[in-house]
This record gives structure tokens, sequence and C-alpha cells, in this order.
């Protein structure tokens, strides 16, 4: 069984990113999984010191945004996961990472909160295809689109490299 987590930010010990005009906010709001490279044009953002510089800063939950190192260091293990677009930040080089869907999800197993139409308006508890996650680093769920999750073997990678402000929070998982 894959170990799956939710990415995000350290948003209380590392600086944050935020958007700069509307164009950007849009543009980055619409990332769902789906291919920009080729469309995409770099989105200006500005840092804003919170407290130290790490590798991985905080947008959104929906769109990682990492340091050019800690791209270098995973580009190769995050092909076919994900999609780097470049950002425009004076004061360093940040790349916002497009985060791919996966049909991970294992509906059946899973505990969900429903609407009333049936469409899922929650995951309560989390039952994945082990064959999906398995060959996966990071994905996203089409159930909880504004999810990044990511996999034991992401986690090992990131440590391994001293890849600074990531958290990874383990999901809770269906019996």
């Amino acid at each position: 069984m894959t170990h799956v987590f939710r990415l995000i930010a350290d948003t209380e010990r590392f600086d944050v990113v935020r958007t700069v005009g509307k164009e950007s906010r849009t543009r980055l709001a619409a990332l769902d999984g789906h291919p920009v490279r080729s469309s995409w044009s770099p989105q200006e953002v500005e840092l804003v010191p919170v407290g130290q510089r790490g590798d991985f800063f905080g947008l959104s939950w929906s769109v990682p945004v990492v340091s050019e190192r800690a791209w270098d260091t995973l580009r190769v293990d995050l092909e076919g996961d994900a999609e780097p677009l470049e950002l425009q930040c004076p004061e360093q080089e940040l790349i916002a990472l497009n985060v791919f869907r996966a049909d991970a999800l294992d509906i059946q197993r899973s505990d969900l909160v429903e609407f009333p139409d049936g469409g899922i308006m929650k995951v309560r508890r989390y039952a994945f295809h082990d064959d999906v996650v398995r060959e996966r680093l990071m994905f996203k769920i089409p159930a909880s689109p504004g999810e990044v999750l990511v996999t034991g073997p992401f986690v090992e990678l990131v440590e391994s490299h001293a890849l600074r402000g990531a958290v990874f929070i383990p999901l809770p998982r269906a019996s």
C-alpha cells in the first residue's frame, strides 16, 4: 500500500508568494490539471517575506510554487506528473507546478460526502487504486481538484535533498 499525503507549503516559517494583478491571479487560479504550457506566458508574482527563504512557497493549495533549485532536483522524477510554468518574480526564479490529474481515487472504498445530485462534496477518508498511485509521485484527483497529493517516494526525495518549506499531511485512510 502506497502512502499518500497532502502537500502544502509551510507558510508560517517560510516566505510566501502572491500574485501581482488580476491576470496573474486568474491564470494561476485556472490551473486545473490539464496541460497549458504551450499557451503559457510567465505570470507576475512577488515574494512576501514571512520567515526563511525555502524551496516551496505558499501561493495556493492547488498550485505548488518551487524554487529553481527544487525544480532542478525534482524535474526528472516529476515528468508526467506536473508541468513547470515560469513565473515572473523580481526577487528569485520561481516555477509554478501545474499538477496533472489521475483517476487514482477508489470511489467505492472511499468515505465520501455527496451532494444531493450524487456529485462529490468532500472526501472524508481516502482509498486509492494502488496500481495508479504506485506510478505517480504527485497528482490531483478529480473529486478534490484543489488538493495536491504526493506519495511516500516524493516525500523521501524532498527530504533526501534537504528541500525546505514543504509540509506533508497524511491523508485519512478508508478501512
